[in-house]
């Protein structure tokens, strides 16, 4: 692969030249695709039921589709490394938190769940830029701290270095952004940049022995969590949704029989019998359920195969990236998406509690979207960088 001579331009902000990685850009493309065609099948008795025409749930994240991808084709030329200040990362952090406070100050919707900021009928979660944040934090934590995090160390005075350079700088925005989803609560957002932190850590340099307390301290947190109020209630109808069939457990049981009457080759694309007001929110959160139902066995492993095409296409980035802040953004992102996929069919297919997480590309959720393709075009920038000459 030839590289090619690039320009700056706009403050050398953008950049042209090089090459994107096109195998990852046509698997995002496509698969958003495929799940705007999913959305559309499973959403439209809701739309209908809501008074909007039957496509309208669909097309409106069409609408966030175009713009998505408008701005990650943008940010694939954005030069990423300008991102790679302590300025930029803790203004980021300190938004994010901002925004998580004012859904707090929120009164919430009827269950009193506040994960959302409302701005007239616009709405969106503020959990998604937490995410964003702490990936940004935590590749600019990696790139700074590498050769440290990789020493060996021996003796008392290593180990509390080691310890500086480990704990520390990780788990402080960790801590405060996991207080922060707790009181709305939002427990799968809590699951996820959990997952997100100890996976980058480790890659980042971090020592498996320096891992395993606070490994051991986060499951306790998490169990001893699962024992009480909310989180004790989701758990209790994960284990027994019969339990309460035609109240609480009525979704997932629900889930089960959309899954179950698809079989091997489904009932047919928009052929759906749960989806009319029997499945709560099949186009959002349960969308896969409907999938299950509609294409079969076939159909759900093949929405799991484009989902590894992402992962795979995008980790491969990752390791031929040129610097380790890239490659961490790129390994950071990637593993949200696979992770958050992974716990989002676990949960509709009963082998993990119901956490209110989403489908990536598929549920309907504009922000979301959006956040998420941003965050891929700088993925693609940093594929773009890795096969071009050196800005001069």
């Amino acid at each position: 692969m030839k590289d090619s001579k690039p320009r700056t331009f706009l403050g050398g902000l953008f950049y042209t030249g090089g090459q994107t990685d096109i195998l990852l850009l046509c698997s995002i493309i496509f698969t958003v695709g495929v799940g705007l065609i999913c959305l559309w099948s499973a959403s439209y008795a809701v739309a209908l039921n809501q008074g909007m025409p039957s496509y309208g749930i669909a097309l409106k994240q069409a609408g966030y589709a175009a713009l998505g991808t408008v701005v990650m084709l943008a940010l694939s030329h954005f030069d990423y490394k300008k991102l790679n200040t302590p300025t930029i990362v803790y203004a980021v952090l300190a938004l994010s938190f901002i925004l998580l406070l004012i859904s707090l100050a929120g009164e919430g919707d009827k269950n009193g769940i506040k994960r959302w900021i409302y701005i007239g009928s616009f709405q969106f979660q503020p959990s998604e830029i937490t995410k964003l944040a702490l990936i940004l934090f935590y590749s600019y934590v990696v790139d700074k701290y590498y050769i440290q995090l990789k020493k060996k160390r021996r003796g008392t005075r290593d180990v509390i270095t080691g310890i500086k350079y480990s704990y520390i700088p990780f788990f402080i925005p960790l801590l405060a952004s996991c207080a922060l989803l707790y009181k709305q609560p939002h427990l799968s957002c809590m699951i996820l940049i959990t997952g997100i932190t100890f996976t980058m850590m480790y890659v980042g340099g971090v020592r498996t022995k320096l891992l395993i307390a606070p490994i051991i301290a986060g499951g306790l947190t998490f169990g001893i969590l699962a024992m009480t109020g909310y989180f004790k209630a989701r758990m209790d109808l994960w284990l027994n949704p019969f339990s309460d069939p035609s109240g609480k457990g009525w979704q997932m049981i629900q889930s089960f029989y959309a899954i179950g009457s698809g079989g091997f080759l489904g009932v047919g694309l928009g052929n759906s019998r749960l989806k009319y007001m029997y499945l709560p929110e099949p186009e959002n959160d349960f969308i896969f359920s409907v999938i299950c139902e509609e294409l079969g066995f076939l159909g759900a492993l093949f929405i799991v195969v484009l989902f590894a095409l992402i992962v795979f296409f995008g980790l491969r980035i990752a390791y031929q990236a040129r610097d380790k802040f890239g490659a961490m953004i790129v390994f950071g992102t990637i593993m949200q998406i696979g992770m958050q996929a992974l716990v989002n069919m676990c949960v509709v297919t009963g082998l993990f509690p119901n956490t209110g997480i989403s489908l990536p590309f598929f549920s309907s959720g504009g922000t979301s979207l959006v956040v998420l393709m941003a965050q891929l075009g700088l993925v693609l920038s940093v594929a773009r960088k890795s096969n071009m000459k050196k800005l001069g």
